[in-house]
């Protein structure tokens, strides 16, 4: 009885002990079980923060497009409002499913919305080139209007393709109006060739016919300009020409004859004649005129003639006033190039005459006029190096002349005064000086001072006889004259 009463305790410790054992281990693996939980749930935000990023991006993308690039292209009309509304309600219902927790839902719809407005914008970037050609081809179709009585059919050719160039550009067809636009641009261009080829055949066939004395083939081109440009100057004044010369046809034919026969002179008279009794009269002016020029320009045949055998004769200066009578009536680019040329010619010519004087006057010792040649000739062609050469020597002589001069005239005076020493020093200076083209007087005077020199170096006898009383004293230097007298 008392062994049963003593094992259930025992019993009880043993659980006891067992639950001390074990719960430790359970809660250490309850523990790690928690963390491995933890570490996959932030593992999972952290995916989810990535896809969020670039989700939103698109998201805004989307956004930007349709609230502002969309937007403005509503405005200008560019896209239809139906469109447009789709678009919004399509970016409506991507951000509820954004809202919503649908990401991969919102993602395909928001790539949608954005492959939808960039596509349209694409197109729309062609809208703004159709407007800018629409209004340069409205342009052109009214600065060519005064071209639409002469050409009816083509100008008519330019509005219509013009106006389906509207058509397209409201329908939203942008590259199609473009196009059409630029045929409408290229119609006007090549009639503005057209007209300005016309106008300038006409006025030619026109201005023959005048010649030809033919008042109405001229009459007929003349409108026919006048019909193209209304305002053309020439096709003005050619209408007066030719009702003048219908009042006077025949007598024009006189006229004409005589000019072809080169009677120049004759036919002015008449013209004079006509004018006289028709004042004013523009197209007798212009024929006056014309005739006045062509007996100019025979004149001016002439002139070159004498030119001609002027500078065949050797006489540049007659050639070359000659031609440049001939410039005064007409200049041209011959006549000018053979002018400068004679001209370079004369100059060389009258350079080489220069030195030749130059030359011939240094010779002589007149280096007045050989320094004026040289300076002559340096003045035509500065670069000359035989005229500096020339001048230079010129001036070394001229100085050395000019030396030698007061030279032989201090000896003259000295010697005169009895002062040999100072008369035979400055006549050493003069010979050193002395120029070698002297002129016969002053080879005279060198030769006169020289021998008078050399005399006093000849010794003399001198005799003083004293008379016992007077004490004689003799100073100074006399002159044989003089020293006679004593």
């Amino acid at each position: 009885m008392f062994m049963k009463n003593n094992k259930k305790p025992v019993f009880i410790v043993v659980v006891v002990l067992l639950l001390l054992i074990i719960a430790p281990i359970i809660v250490l693996m309850a523990l790690k079980k928690d963390d491995v939980s933890n570490e996959s749930h932030q593992n999972a935000e952290r995916k989810e923060v990535v896809v969020d990023f670039e989700l939103r991006q698109l998201a805004e993308k989307a956004k930007q497009l349709v609230d502002k690039d969309m937007a403005a292209a509503l405005r200008q009309g560019d896209v239809p409002v139906d469109f447009m509304s789709a678009l919004r309600e399509d970016l409506r219902k991507a951000d509820k499913k954004l809202s919503d927790g649908k990401v991969d839902e919102a993602r395909s719809e928001y790539v949608d919305i954005v492959s939808t407005s960039e596509t349209k914008l694409k197109t729309l970037e062609f809208a703004g080139a159709a407007r800018k050609l629409k209004d340069s081809a409205y342009a052109e179709l009214n600065n060519h209007e005064y071209l639409k009585k002469a050409f009816e059919n083509t100008y008519s050719e330019a509005v219509d393709t013009y106006n389906q160039g509207l058509q397209d550009l409201e329908a939203g067809d942008f590259e199609e109006s473009i196009g059409r636009f630029e045929t409408t641009n290229k119609i006007l261009k090549e009639l503005k060739t057209q007209s300005v080829e016309q106008v300038k055949a006409q006025l030619e066939a026109a201005e023959i016919a005048l010649s030809e004395l033919n008042s109405m083939i001229a009459r007929a081109a003349f409108e026919r300009v006048l019909e193209i440009e209304p305002l053309n100057s020439i096709a003005r004044e050619g209408m007066s020409k030719v009702d003048a010369l219908e009042a006077f046809e025949g007598a024009m034919r006189s006229v004409k004859s005589l000019r072809s026969f080169g009677e120049n002179e004759a036919a002015l008279a008449e013209i004079n004649t006509l004018i006289e009794k028709n004042p004013g009269n523009s197209f007798l002016l212009d024929e006056k005129k014309d005739i006045e020029e062509d007996i100019a320009e025979e004149k001016r045949e002439a002139i070159l003639e004498r030119a001609d055998a002027a500078e065949a004769g050797g006489d540049l200066i007659a050639a070359i006033n000659a031609l440049e009578a001939a410039n005064k009536i007409r200049s041209d680019d011959e006549t000018t190039k053979r002018l400068n040329q004679l001209k370079v010619r004369e100059k060389e010519k009258r350079v080489e005459v220069l030195l030749e004087t130059g030359y011939n006057a240094l010779k002589a010792g007149n280096f007045e006029a050989a320094k004026k040649a040289y300076e002559d000739a340096i003045a035509l062609d500065p670069k000359s190096e035989e005229a500096k050469t020339g001048l230079k020597k010129t001036s070394s002589l001229y100085l050395a002349n000019i030396r030698y001069n007061q030279s032989i005239e201090s000896a003259a005076n000295y010697l005169s005064e009895g002062r040999i020493p100072l008369a035979t020093k400055f006549f050493n200076e003069a010979i050193k000086s002395r120029p070698s083209n002297l002129t016969f007087k002053q080879k005279d005077e060198e030769s006169r001072i020289r021998d008078a020199l050399e005399a006093q170096k000849e010794p003399v006898s001198v005799t003083i006889v004293s008379d016992n009383k007077t004490y004689v004293s003799l100073i100074g230097v006399f002159s044989p004259e003089r020293f006679k007298e004593k």
